[in-house]
Parts: structure tokens; sequence; C-alpha cells
């Protein structure tokens, strides 16, 4: 039969990684302009490594685009290192273009088993300008009004590129 030894000598192990997701930096939030679809957008996030004894390195660090229900694009990188108690800006090297969509959201999360998993990932919602873009602009069209001159009853027949509420100023 085995037969075992304890000892009063107990040592306990604790992880104190912990890699937050700070901020979104760019696209910003805050900002009251909405994107302009198509465009190249950046994401530049703030992380930090909230452990205050060792360096963490080979931080796996993702975005997600989507348009409130699905991904649209994903992006995966890899932040090289963060030193201990410290606080980085990281730029994803890869770009996105604004989704053709009301609204989208940019969702950047760590997927590292750390101490705080609640602090692991940060999403913001933006705006998009669904306005006409400069190459969708040669496909309006807009016919002579009738009557010529103008009375109080005339009529312009119009088309646009996509389906879209329409603003009509004389």
């Amino acid at each position: 039969n085995p037969t075992f030894s304890f000892s009063n000598n107990i040592a306990e192990c604790v992880d104190l990684t912990d890699i937050e997701i700070v901020a979104i930096i760019s696209p910003d939030a805050n900002s009251s302009t909405c994107s302009k679809v198509g465009e190249s957008q950046q994401i530049v996030v703030k992380v930090a490594n909230n452990n205050p004894n060792e360096d963490v390195s080979a931080i796996n660090i993702h975005a997600v685009i989507s348009d409130g229900n699905s991904p649209i694009t994903t992006i995966s990188e890899s932040i090289d290192n963060i030193p201990a108690n410290d606080v980085v800006e990281y730029a994803f090297s890869r770009t996105f273009n604004v989704p053709n969509v009301n609204n989208y959201s940019v969702t950047v999360f760590v997927d590292r088993y750390d101490a705080n998993a609640q602090n692991d990932t940060l999403s913001i919602s933006k705006c998009t300008d669904l306005g006409i873009s400069e190459t969708s602009a040669n496909e309006i069209n807009m016919s002579q009004n009738i009557p010529n001159p103008a009375n109080n009853m005339a009529k312009v027949d119009y088309s646009i590129p996509t389906q879209g509420k329409v603003v009509f100023t004389i």
C-alpha cells in the first residue's frame, strides 16, 4: 500500500497577470463626426499590463468590426511586449474600410487567460456618413423640370444609385 507524507509548508502560486484594454483611441467614439463609408480606418488602443512584477509578451489582440448583428471584418495581431505595470499605445498594422451601414461597432479584446477577465474587452459604436460619395455622384440623374418655366405644380424626375431618403431643396 502507498504511503503519503504531508509537509506543513504550503506554497501558493498566484498569477497576477492582468492585461486590460484601457481605451479605444481610434476610431474616436466620442467624436460627433461620423465615419465616411469606404474610408480606411486604423484601430489604435491603449493596453495595460497590471502585473506589478512581470513583463508580459506575445499578447494576442483582436478587433472585430460588426454591423451590430454579425462580424464584417476581424483583425488579429500580437503585441510583442508590455512592461510590468505599464500602459502602451498599440496601433493595429492592418486597417479596415468603414462598412456601408448606418452604425458599426469596433470590439477589441485579448484572448489571454488572466486574473481579471472583466477588463479584457472593450467596444465602441460609431455612426457612418451614408451620404453620396464622389464615386456614386456620377450615377445621380436629375431631369429637367416640367413645365419649364416652373409654376406652382412642377415635376422633376431623378434617380440615385441606392435606395434612401432624398431631400430636395430649391
